[in-house]
Parts: C-alpha cells; structure tokens; sequence
C-alpha cells in the first residue's frame, strides 16, 4: 500500500483508540493488551518520523489512562534493575556516541522504554488476573490466522499488498517470490512464525483434550516458512522442536513426531515450487560473505567496548567506515543497517554492558523455565521456551527487533514465560 494510506490507516487507529479509552467503562490496562495485540498489524506504522504506532499508543496511554496495579503478588526486582541498567548504558551511548542526536535517536530511546512498559502491564495484568494468560495466547492465535489471511491475499495481489513503512528488497528475485504477508522481511515473517507456532500449541482451554486445531495452525507455520524462505526462520524451527523433544513429555514428543512428519510430506509434495529450495547462493557463498561482515561488526565492538557507537548509529558508522556494506534497492545503494546479525548490531552499538544486559533477560527466565520444569513438569513454560531459542537462533543473522511488530511477539511471549513461572511459584496454576 502506499505509504500515506497506511499513515492515515495508523492515524485513525490511535484515534478510535483515543476515543474508545474515554468511553469505556471497563479495565483500561486490559483493554490497552488487547487493543494492541488485535491491531497488531498496524503497530509498526510510523505516525511521525521513526515513531511508530504502537510508541504512540504506548505514550498516550500512560499519560492518560494506565492505572498502576496494587497486587501482592509481584516479580522479582531482578528484570527491572537489568533493564534499568540496560536503558541507562543506551542512553549513555547515544550521548556519548562520535555522532550528533537527531530525532531518530530520540525515538529509538522511547521505543526502548516503551516496549519495557507494555511488558510490564503485561506481566502485571495478568498477574493480577491469571486466566488473562490464555487470552494473550488466543490473542496471538488471531493475529496468526491473520497473517495467514493476508498471506492469501498477496498470492493473488502480490507482495506489494502490504502494511509495512517499506519492504525489504530480498522479496522478489529471479528465483521467485518470498512473501512477507504483512511483515516488512520474509526473513522476519519466518522467525514470527517459528515462534508463534510453538505458541500455537498452547491449549487457549484450560482442559487437556485434544485439540486438532493448534496442530493444523502448526503445520500451516512451517508450510508458510518454507514458502517465506527463510534459511534461519527454518533453523530456529528445528531447533525449538529439538529442545521440545529433548524435555518434553511423550504426548509432544508424539505431536512432535507428527509435526515432522508433515513437514516432510509438505517439502515432497512442494519441493519445485519453495522459494527456500531455490535460493540463489548456497549456504556456504551466504557465510563467506556474512563472515566477512560480521568480522568488520566485532571490530567495531573492540573499538567501542563498553557502550558501543551508539544505538542507531551502525548506518551512520559503515557508510564511513565500511563503505563496502551497501545493498541495491530501487537502483539505490542502500547502507547496511545491521551487521547480518541481531547480535552483532546490539554489541557494536550498545557496548558489551547493553549486550550482557539484553542477553540476561532471555538467559535467566529461559534457565529458570527448564529448572521449573525439570520438578514441576509444565508443558506451557517449554513451549514458551521453545517459541524463544526458535527467535533466538534465527536472531544470529538477522536483527528482526528493527521491526516494531515482531519486537512486540518477542516481548510477549518473553512476558508470558515470566509471568508463568511466577504463578508456578506461587502455586496460582494447576500444571
């Protein structure tokens, strides 16, 4: 779509939102979660400069409705002192970066604090009321049969059809298309969809029937990133499900089972026509050149230890420093905006502070996820945990945090891992 449609499209949606938060007489916080997360196509639209949609929702709701929530049961202070910390060493590296503050920083600053505060509802939310847990997870179920949806609309329409500020060159080729449905990347769609297939395994019913539904939501996951093509997206899918089959009960390790079973009667049936089989460079032409980009990325890192050249600043730095990183786009080189790796661009920009910070907040609840299961044998906290080293491992050659979209995923289910444990803890859910 053009893009001053979709700014009207986002203008009008914080509106209505607006509108409805004065009206409303129900629980503004709740209703803030599920105004978000039903949206969610929109929240990466930009409604001034970088400052997204779901920046702008964040800020006009805690100036104007968020109420705190007095509960008793709370988290532990841990994330928020790593959190406090990660947000101060990335504010100090944009101040202290070679590089002058523009708007674009600024807004890059609040995205960073914004998305800590819908987690922080979040965890608060449904800490507070615990059957809010399997609304998010139908939440999420809804923006998958969405993105499916519109992922059949631009097989007719074609990839043009989109709800993206811009869509990333690598969409068509002279081997094919890769659809993004309404994400800007298909390599970004494949890491949405890996990790929202491990969550679509979650019963949204608290009873533990069988539920042929999330199995086929599943199926159509890994069908969807076979057609995306996305080599990391399909790593990370393998990866979730080896850790699934690793710690698992035999019920998933047979849903596992049936699951790759699919997958492999999909891929005989399909082979000719996935883009993903018909990739222009091997993996071995893609590492030498990635390799090569990375190598010149920890060299910046070493230059810039401990706070890094500033968040945001990664294009301002190679288009000096590294003239070579460029990629043609409409017959325009374009300068690298990541190192071809999420974790790269978070240590060279942020320092090995931020970068230690950032990797605490997946590393310990995803360590405490395997220690509660090891005694308390809950099935949700490993899917949670899997849908996360899912995004992690295809994180390594793409920094899918750069769209707002699929930073909101991540949080969320990081958010419900959280919020699991510590009602595991308290003893508030039934396993």
């Amino acid at each position: 779509m053009d893009l001053s449609v979709l700014k009207i499209l986002a203008i009008i949606n914080v509106f209505l939102f607006f509108i409805f938060m004065f009206i409303t007489k129900k629980d503004k916080n709740r209703l803030f979660i599920k105004f978000v997360l039903l949206t969610y196509p929109l929240m990466s639209i930009n409604i001034y400069g970088e400052l997204s949609s779901f920046d702008s929702l964040c800020i006009l709701f805690f100036l104007f409705f968020y109420k705190m929530r007095l509960t008793e049961h709370k988290i532990s202070i841990f994330y928020t002192v790593i959190f406090f910390i990660y947000a101060v060493s990335v504010f100090w590296g944009i101040v202290s970066a070679d590089f002058k503050i523009d708007i674009a920083s600024i807004h890059l600053f609040i995205s960073v604090l914004t998305i800590f505060f819908f987690s922080k509802l979040l965890i608060d939310e449904c800490l507070f009321i615990p059957d809010l847990f399997y609304s998010i997870i139908h939440y999420l179920k809804i923006m998958l049969v969405f993105s499916f949806i519109f992922l059949i609309i631009q097989f007719f329409i074609g990839p043009q059809f989109s709800l993206s500020n811009y869509q990333n060159p690598n969409i068509v080729s002279s081997e094919g298309i890769r659809y993004p449905s309404f994400l800007s990347d298909p390599q970004v769609y494949s890491q949405f969809l890996g990790s929202i297939g491990f969550v679509s395994l979650i019963n949204v019913k608290k009873n533990k029937g069988f539920h042929s539904n999330k199995y086929v939501l599943s199926i159509l996951c890994m069908f969807g990133i076979l057609i995306a093509g996305g080599r990391a997206g399909l790593l990370g899918l393998f990866t979730g499900f080896a850790f699934l089959l690793l710690f698992s009960n035999w019920n998933f390790r047979f849903s596992f089972i049936f699951l790759a079973i699919s997958l492999y009667f999909i891929v005989i049936f399909f082979f000719n026509e996935m883009i993903i089989f018909k990739r222009g460079t091997n993996l071995n032409d893609a590492y030498v050149f990635r390799n090569s980009v990375w190598k010149d990325a920890f060299k910046i890192f070493s230059l810039h230890p401990f706070f890094g050249i500033g968040m945001g600043n990664y294009t301002n730095y190679v288009a000096i420093h590294n003239p070579d990183q460029v990629w043609l786009r409409d017959n325009e080189y374009i300068t690298f905006d990541h190192p071809e790796s999420g974790y790269l661009k978070i240590l060279s920009e942020t320092g090995i502070l931020g970068f230690t910070c950032f990797a605490l907040l997946f590393i310990n609840p995803i360590l405490n996820g395997i220690k509660h299961y090891i005694f308390k044998k809950d099935n949700i906290v490993i899917l949670l945990i899997s849908a996360l080293i899912c995004w992690l491992v295809g994180f390594y050659s793409t920094f899918s945090l750069g769209e707002t979209r699929l930073k909101i995923l991540v949080v969320t289910i990081l958010s419900l891992l959280i919020v699991r444990l510590s009602l595991l803890n308290s003893n508030r859910v039934n396993v």
